[in-house]
């Protein structure tokens, strides 16, 4: 991963890391955010700091997603099952 400024603030190449391990469930939030102080990014990477601590895994994000949508279709489907589209 190689951005060099978060919401206007340059930070750390192990910061960028550990945010990457996170959104790819390597890593929990507190793992990083660990990692972090140990290899001394700045606490001043407030941007950072922030969105390590609430990071997710993205399939996480996505199976929550498509669950939320998965009811709207069910029941769609339902309806039709019934005859009624509405």
């Amino acid at each position: 991963m190689q951005a060099h400024a978060f919401r206007g603030r340059a930070f750390s190449q192990q910061g960028q890391e550990d945010l990457a391990l996170v959104l790819a469930g390597k890593l929990t939030p507190e793992q990083a955010m660990d990692r972090m102080k140990v290899s001394g990014t700045a606490k001043e990477y407030t941007g950072l700091w922030a969105a390590v601590q609430n990071a997710r895994p993205i399939a996480a994000r996505l199976t929550l997603a498509l669950r939320a949508s998965m009811g709207s279709v069910d029941r769609w489907c339902l309806r039709m099952a019934r005859g009624s589209p509405f």
